[in-house]
């Protein structure tokens, strides 16, 4: 509206007065780009003038804005030091817990950078077998050796660290890569050659050696356990089908975290109250496999705590496929028998009697489904757990996307079932660990702190089980009659040295654990 000087209006306990005003002429004769809008301006000059009945209400509302404003602010002024206090407090202990961290890195990193310097398979606590010495001229077939380099931890492929070295054969050679470890002379690469079903020559950075050592084979690292013989095994020996097994119910994100994975341990945390259908805790394969090879099963929050940063510290100095091989060779899948399952190698052969690389996805399943509860999913004492649990392994390999819907099904619909126990399917001088067990002290294996290197030489251990066995069916048949099946026992000594190179203490371990060659009151004339 046209405003008329004089006139006034009211807001807030305020009246407003127009004092004056000025009308500025219409501007589109003289800008024609704003023909299509109207502007006009004018200046209005207003002035205010409180009200009488208002002015002792507004002296009121001032007076409280001050007091309330003076308290607000010493309110303020008061909190102030508990806040600096607080913050400080927080940035100290946020300090000292990355120096104890820092700390706590540096000091199982050289945990892991010991074992590795020394050789992480052959620097665990256990008992150790004599190293292998070759020679020119000595009895071994090409296969016989690769076995023999296989368990005492050579991979037929590139090696790390992790490795006792690397071999690659060809018709007739055999070349070894060794990891010098504290031998630093020994040579880089090892030839062999075979002519006849014997060694022909041994040459070390192509100048002859007269003989060379191998790592020595492990016989058990717990004294509890009887194993058979191991083999080791690299990530590109384990088949597709166990590896996507495992990782399905064990660690499905094992290629993306860093040792730890957060998203198992929340989710564990949320969800695991003791239900079977949980298909995964919240530790990873690499904290599983410190686990097995450096700390103590007891369950405390000290040893998982160690185990996290053990991880850790692992999973920057190895690759993720040298630890998932690490974890497959050393992983406890139970006992069948006197033998124990100490691998998926071993798994495989007690339980199916095949290579592993003729698993079925039924067999890998059921093998990947063991690691949670070797006892309780046992395939040969509890089979409708061990379905259930096998089940659970195809529905996480299903939601991975490592089979289809179609061949889940058709292997639900098969049984689990597993092969009778092969005739050589034996733990390896299981008599001769019980003695040295009895007779050394320091070999106690069980408690993680001692490695023991004996003097059985496991070609001659070999032979000696071959032999009384063939001895006690020839017996047997001259004794057809007789009621009670013979027994044998049989020793093997270095006439130098009086050192035990062979022990074999009754024709079945499993059946009885006597050993007849040191403990079996006998009279002089029948040894003689």
């Amino acid at each position: 509206r046209k405003p008329v000087p004089g006139s006034g209006f009211q807001v807030s306990g305020f009246r407003f007065q127009v004092s004056t005003w000025h009308q500025i002429p219409d501007t589109r004769s003289l800008h024609p780009t704003l023909e299509t809008r109207n502007y006009r301006e004018m200046t209005i000059e207003i002035t205010s003038v409180p009200l009488r009945r208002w002015s002792v209400w507004l002296r009121i509302a001032r007076i409280r804005h001050r007091l309330f404003s003076t308290t607000r602010r010493r309110k303020v002024s008061s909190r102030r030091p508990v806040l600096r206090f607080l913050t400080a407090l927080f940035l100290l202990g946020t300090v000292l817990a990355a120096d104890t961290l820092q700390r706590s890195y540096k000091y199982y990193s050289r945990l892991i950078d010991a074992r590795l310097a020394s050789g992480y398979l052959t620097s665990r606590p256990g008992l150790y077998a004599a190293p292998r010495v070759l020679r020119a001229g000595q009895g071994f077939t090409q296969p016989a050796l690769v076995n023999a380099l296989q368990r005492a931890g050579y991979v037929e492929t590139e090696a790390s660290e992790v490795w006792s070295g690397s071999f690659k054969q060809s018709p007739g050679v055999i070349e070894i890569r060794p990891q010098r470890f504290e031998q630093k002379s020994e040579p880089r690469v090892v030839r062999i050659t075979f002519e006849k079903d014997q060694i022909a020559g041994l040459t070390g950075d192509d100048l002859t050696l007269d003989s060379f050592t191998l790592a020595p084979e492990v016989l058990t690292n717990d004294l509890s356990a009887k194993t058979g013989n191991h083999k080791t095994l690299a990530y590109l020996d384990i088949p597709p089908v166990l590896v996507h097994a495992i990782l399905a119910i064990e660690d499905r994100r094992f290629f993306q975290h860093s040792g730890i994975d957060l998203l198992a341990v929340t989710r564990a945390l949320f969800r695991n109250a003791g239900d079977e259908r949980i298909g995964q805790g919240g530790s990873t394969i690499s904290q599983q496999l410190v686990k097995n090879t450096y700390l103590s099963p007891e369950r405390t929050l000290r040893r998982k705590y160690a185990e996290a940063m053990l991880a850790f510290a692992l999973e920057r100095r190895l690759s993720k496929e040298d630890i998932f091989a690490l974890y497959c060779n050393e992983v406890y899948l139970g006992q069948r028998g006197a033998v124990v399952a100490r691998g998926v190698e071993q798994a495989a052969k007690i339980y199916f009697g095949k290579n592993l690389k003729d698993l079925s996805l039924n067999e890998a399943a059921t093998i990947a489904g063991m690691i949670q509860g070797p006892a309780r999913y046992s395939p040969e004492r509890n089979k409708e757990a061990t379905k259930t649990r096998r089940d659970l392994v195809l529905a996480a390999m299903l939601r991975e996307g490592w089979i289809s819907a179609e061949v889940e099904a058709a292997t639900f619909a098969e049984p689990v079932s597993v092969a009778p126990l092969p005739n050589g399917a034996r733990s390896v001088a299981p008599h001769f660990i019980d003695y040295v067990n009895r007779v050394s002290p320091e070999a106690d294996a069980r408690t993680g702190s001692q490695r023991v290197y004996t003097t059985i030489d496991l070609d001659l251990q070999q032979l000696a089980e071959t032999a009384l066995q063939e001895q006690l069916k020839h017996l047997e048949k001259l004794n057809a009659r007789g009621a009670n099946k013979p027994e044998a026992a049989l020793v093997a000594l270095d006439p130098h040295t009086g050192n035990v190179l062979a022990m074999v203490g009754g024709r079945d371990y499993g059946q009885s654990q006597l050993n007849r060659a040191t403990d079996a009151s006998r009279q002089p004339g029948s040894t003689f």
